[in-house]
């Protein structure tokens, strides 16, 4: 049977929430928030007893608001962990402790096009990736499909993949993107993929480990090419025989940002080169930055930019740019590239965390596109 309240004990609760910083006044979204927190008192005041006065602030004017519309007697025993957990220290890269009251001030809106009533969870695990607000911007421009996607695929797997890559806090960006790559590779026929070196060559890696676990890696070769940057740019291939291959061949070429725009002009000018009237280059871009898209005089406002530059689904500079440490290379005063001994191990573990992300996009891919 559901707890009655008399007048006064409401009176006291609400008063004791507004002092907690919450404002039971305001019109939130969903305004069953307030009876909800004072129906289920004692959670409520473990969470407040968990947290500094700082915190509190932060959660009960914040995030509890945000999340209100979307909690449900199923999903409040987890949610009410986790926002507790959250308030436990931990240490930082330097061993110094932190918690992540600073993850709840207002940044927390750009997260609301991810909540519904199963997501709630996991979105406050993802807010405990550090670093991650950098890229969290970019959320609310993310057309409707990208954001289904990206929930669709939250979930424990995803977290903990996620978490075990801190190296790359924007790494949810790359759900929707491989979809990109995956529908150009399929709509054109593509039979050579090029990856711009070096930080572009992860995302040639990832979209290899998608392919492969899709069946699909033997309708394609995968290389990778560079872009010198000497008096001007010039585009280098690692082999003579690639050019003969592109002859008449369909290829998708992918790169990592852009800002200029002048990298991927010279390396799709040499690959149009090859490929003749036969063949065709379908360019990919994983971020376009603001300015660029600006100039094109594209919409980026809420929901409606729809990746018209390049196919992008971001416009911040990638977590990984200029990191070639990632790839595991470093460029040559020839224009190739060599392995890089020193950053094997990073390297190393970048590609075996990809091999596992890729498995779990393949699988939400080849479920929601027939493949």
């Amino acid at each position: 049977m559901a707890e009655v309240l008399s007048d006064e004990v409401r009176k006291q609760r609400l008063i004791q929430l507004d002092e907690w910083g919450y404002d039971h006044n305001q019109e939130f979204k969903n305004n069953k928030l307030t009876e909800f927190l004072l129906l289920h008192w004692e959670d409520t005041k473990n969470l407040r007893a968990t947290m500094d006065e700082f915190g509190r602030g932060s959660v009960f004017k914040h995030v509890l608001p945000s999340i209100g519309n979307y909690i449900t007697e199923k999903n409040w025993p987890i949610i009410i962990k986790r926002l507790i957990e959250m308030s436990i220290p931990e240490l930082d890269e330097n061993n110094e402790t932190e918690t992540y009251y600073w993850l709840y001030e207002e940044k927390f809106r750009y997260l609301y096009r991810l909540l519904d009533e199963r997501t709630v969870p996991y979105v406050l695990e993802l807010v405990k990736i550090r670093k991650f607000y950098e890229y969290a911007g970019c959320i609310p421009t993310l057309p409707e499909e990208a954001i289904t996607d990206i929930k669709n695929c939250l979930g424990p797997e995803l977290i903990k993949m996620l978490k075990s890559m801190p190296y790359l806090p924007d790494a949810i960006f790359l759900i929707p993107f491989m979809k990109n790559l995956l529908k150009l590779f399929l709509q054109n026929n593509i039979n050579m993929v090029y990856s711009i070196d070096k930080s572009g060559r992860i995302l040639g890696y990832l979209f290899f480990s998608v392919i492969s676990n899709l069946g699909l890696s033997k309708r394609a070769k995968f290389y990778f090419m560079n872009v010198m940057r000497t008096s001007k740019e010039v585009a280098v291939l690692y082999s003579e025989k690639q050019k003969k291959e592109l002859i008449g061949k369909n290829v998708l070429l992918i790169d990592d940002y852009l800002d200029a725009g002048t990298t991927i002009v010279v390396a799709q000018e040499l690959l149009v080169s090859l490929t003749g009237k036969n063949g065709k280059v379908v360019p990919a871009i994983f971020s376009v930055t603001t300015k660029f898209l600006e100039g094109m005089k594209l919409d980026i406002s809420v929901g409606k930019w729809r990746g018209f530059a390049y196919h992008a689904v971001a416009h911040t500079l990638p977590s990984w740019y200029g990191k070639k440490e990632f790839a595991g290379v470093k460029g040559t005063e020839h224009g190739l590239v060599e392995v890089d001994e020193g950053s094997r191990e990073i390297a190393t573990a970048v590609r075996k965390a990809f091999s596992q992300y890729g498995k779990l996009i393949a699988e939400y891919l080849k479920e929601n596109m027939g493949s």
